[in-house]
């Protein structure tokens, strides 16, 4: 709630200051590629409010391969997506998180890092 961003204690030398993510809680995640919103999102110009994406029942979050819930997912900036998910119940340690959405993986290797 209060903004803190998500991962080692030392992951940016403590400045800014991180923490790992806890089960049970919610983590803001963004990526960029994952398709229309609902309303679509006007061409050529800004928009002033987020956007939800159109396709939600076809997003799938995994981090650490466990489905996350998804509370809220859309473009928020040109090009940029926010997803708000709750983190599973998962041991601690490192994460990987995957996004699929319509049978299409993330490439990239993302990871969250977990503590009980």
């Amino acid at each position: 709630p209060e903004g803190t961003l998500v991962g080692g204690e030392d992951l940016f030398g403590g400045n800014p200051k991180t923490r790992p993510a806890k089960p049970g809680r919610r983590i803001l995640l963004y990526g960029t590629g994952f398709g229309p919103t609902q309303p679509s999102a006007p061409p050529n110009e800004l928009f002033s409010k987020p956007l939800p994406l159109e396709a939600l029942e076809k997003l799938v979050i995994r981090i650490g391969s466990v489905p996350a819930t998804v509370e809220w997912a859309g473009l928020v900036a040109p090009g940029l997506y926010q997803f708000n998910v709750i983190v599973p119940d998962l041991p601690s340690g490192e994460q990987l998180v995957k996004a699929e959405i319509a049978g299409v993986t993330s490439e990239a290797e993302v990871h969250v890092i977990v503590e009980r």
